[in-house]
This record gives structure tokens, sequence and C-alpha cells, in this order.
């Protein structure tokens, strides 16, 4: 016991609480992780049907195929394989200018998206300083959406706070050599939180080009000072005729 200051007394040894230890069977604490990680998974898996409904092409096509086979047997199923591969060879073959940017761009991009990008998106903000560690948690930018050109990938971004343009422009040689590309350039897009990062995969004015034949307009034979003797529209210039002065016509020629 002491004595306080104002005359009254207080216990000095601290109080003891008895409590109650709770047990957990370890199946509760297992069962509780496999659902949080199971509706981690349902919620992703909304967001990328949500924002790219493409993704269920491949399932819808195989449920396809499975109804087809059950219900007109496999004759069927292998007329219409055929079929739809004939009309994609004929619309590359006839068409190979839309055909590109519809089919192989896309799928190009899909595959570089998630084989290449989003498989090193973590290590990538890491090493560059990107990421951001607060109260034992790494926050990423956020990799929105992945697109192909052919030789470009452009990549969207979502930026943490606090990031602005000069961060990843600083960064953009260590990002263009994390992922295997060229070059990395960074633009502005109309949302202010948002970045386009643009990867230069090969440099297409590498690629030999084959020069373009003769059209019929242009003989190859005729000299090239007497093709150009035309106007800017298409006339030919006025010669000197026979009732101008004689000597304005020779002054012309004089130096």
């Amino acid at each position: 016991m002491k004595l306080s200051m104002r005359g009254t007394q207080r216990e000095t040894n601290p109080l003891r609480l008895n409590i109650a230890r709770v047990h957990v069977p370890l199946s509760a604490v297992l069962a509780a992780w496999a659902a949080r990680r199971l509706g981690q998974g349902l919620v992703g898996l909304v967001r990328l049907v949500v924002r790219h409904p493409w993704v269920l092409a491949p399932t819808a096509l195989g449920w396809f195929l499975v109804r087809l086979v059950h219900g007109h047997g496999v004759l069927a199923t292998s007329i219409t394989t055929a079929l739809v591969t004939a009309m994609l060879v004929v619309w590359w073959w006839r068409w190979r200018d839309s055909f590109t940017p519809q089919v192989v761009w896309r799928l190009r991009g899909a595959w570089r998206g998630l084989m290449v990008y989003r498989f090193g998106w973590q290590p990538a903000m890491v090493t560059t300083r990107l990421a951001v560690t607060l109260d034992r948690g790494e926050y990423l930018p956020k990799l929105l959406r992945v697109s192909s050109t052919g030789p470009v990938d452009r990549l969207v971004v979502r930026m943490l706070p606090g990031q602005v343009l000069e961060d990843w422009t600083a960064v953009g040689p260590r990002l263009a050599q994390t992922f295997g590309a060229q070059e990395c350039r960074v633009r502005t897009t109309r949302h202010r939180h948002r970045l386009e990062l643009w990867f230069l995969v090969h440099d297409p004015l590498t690629e030999p080009s084959h020069p373009h034949p003769p059209t019929a307009s242009t003989s190859p034979r005729e000299p090239t000072s007497r093709r150009s003797t035309c106007s800017p529209a298409g006339r030919t210039p006025r010669r000197p005729s026979a009732s101008m002065p004689a000597a304005r016509v020779q002054g012309r020629g004089r130096i």
C-alpha cells in the first residue's frame, strides 16, 4: 500500500486479469483461409469478365462444341470447325489489313498482357521503386489494360496517390529493360491519375521493304526532266508563240 498526495491509499501491485483462452481448431483456420482466397478469386474473376468480356469467348466456344457433339455427332462438329477455319483463312488472305488488328493484335495483346506484363508487374514496380510499403502492406500501381499494335504494346496504368508523370519517365529505360522492350515512352491520358506506357518491342523500320513497281502513268525510260515539266494544275506551260518579239524570246535564255 502506498499513500498518495491526497491522502488516499492505492494498490502498488498491478491488477491481475485472468482472460479465458479461446482455442480455435486448425480446421477452422484453414477453412477461413480457403474461404477468403476463394472470395478474392471470385471477385477478381468478376472484375476480369466485366472489364474484358471477350475472355468468355473460349468458354462459350467450348460449350458450343460440346453441345454440338452431343446433339449432332462428331461429323457435324468437324464440318462446323472446318467452315469456321476456312472463313478465318479467307479473311486473312483477302483482307489482311483488317484481320491483323482485329484478330492477331488482340490475341497478341491478351497473351503478352498475361504472360509478360502481369506476371512481372510486381517485381518491376518494386525494383523501380514505384511500389510503396506502408504498415507491412505493399501497394502497387494498378495495371488496367494491355493492348498491342504489332511492334508496340500499350499499357494503361493507374498511379498511386502522390505519384506524378516525372516519376514514371525517370524509370522508363528500367521498365523497358525489365519487360524486354527496346524503349518505353510514358504518355498522359484524359484521366489525371492514369498513364499510358508505350513499349517498343521491335522497330519496324529495321525490316527490309521491297520497292514498289512502276505505275503505267510513269514510264521508266522517260527522262525525269521531261516528266517534271507539268505544272501543279496538270497542264504544260505555254510555249512562246511566233507572234512574240524575237528579242524577248532570245532574252529568256541569257544569263
